[in-house]
């Protein structure tokens, strides 16, 4: 298969951006934003643009998801990991990501996803749902500004409201806080994780739920946080699509999402 979105540079970051094939000549307006945290593997990975495609044109096919899919690059335009293909191996992931996490931490990556969804939150997209998948790396990024809030533009006596109108994160890297990086969440979150992950194990994902559920009874945040039986790190997006179990994962994980967003976006509009 072919990526057959295009490149843009959008707010200052290159982008790779998608939406449905089949779209209804009298229904072009998009019905929501996402933007999509890659892995380590980057913006050009093919399985991530692949994935991008797809959620566009199963959100084309139900109106309360999302018509456009933006894909952003945090990754300083490296493409050094190609060679990545499947890290199921504890010894051969440390070798690829100590490098990586020195070349983009999170202090330089964070703060660009930030400005970049703020830009689209309140020029590019004002009236539109904007929601955030993150997946492996790109996981901590989406839970943290998950827990964020900004202004509407040239209203600053305005109170603010929630930078991502909802999240979702497949395999986190062990990067992620627990609870510490749920403190603050109010945004709906809905969590994809692989039974054998080695980076978030069981135990990590069972203190999730608990403090997800806690949130939830006192403060009415919903989330949802969802095993696979089997799958390991990377399944939602590292899968082989001619391993017929990896491919049914990873095309439950993008149901998981699409299905997600599509919830709130129907519920809020852009809340601004």
């Amino acid at each position: 298969h072919t990526p057959r979105g295009t490149e843009n540079l959008l707010h200052g970051l290159k982008t790779y951006v998608t939406a449905p094939s089949n779209e209804d000549e009298n229904d072009k307006d998009p019905k929501g934003v996402v933007v999509i945290a890659p892995d380590a593997l980057g913006w050009t990975f093919c399985n991530t643009r692949l994935l991008a495609d797809r959620m566009a044109e199963e959100g084309g096919h139900a109106p309360s998801a999302t018509l456009l899919a933006v894909f952003d690059n945090l990754l300083y335009d490296t493409g050094i990991w190609n060679w990545l293909w499947k890290p199921y191996y504890f010894l051969q992931v440390a070798y690829a990501m100590l490098p990586f996490l020195l070349l983009v931490p999170l202090s330089k990556s964070l703060p660009r996803l930030r400005s970049f969804l703020a830009a689209l939150r309140t020029t590019t997209h004002p009236t539109l749902p904007l929601g955030a998948c993150g997946y492996c790396w790109g996981a901590k990024h989406v839970i943290t500004l998950a827990s964020e809030s900004i202004s509407p533009e040239n209203e600053t006596k305005q109170p603010q409201q929630p930078l991502l109108t909802a999240a979702f994160v497949a395999h986190p890297a062990s990067d992620v806080e627990v609870p510490g990086d749920f403190d603050n969440l109010h945004t709906p979150l809905s969590t994809a994780v692989g039974e054998k992950d080695i980076f978030f194990s069981m135990e990590v994902v069972e203190r999730v739920k608990g403090v997800l559920a806690t949130r939830e009874e006192g403060e009415g945040l919903e989330s949802e946080v969802c095993v696979y039986a089997g799958a390991r790190h990377g399944f939602a997006t590292r899968g082989d699509d001619k391993v017929g179990f990896e491919r049914r994962q990873a095309e439950e994980a993008r149901e998981q999402a699409v299905a997600w967003l599509g919830r709130w976006f129907k519920r809020g509009g852009a809340g601004m």
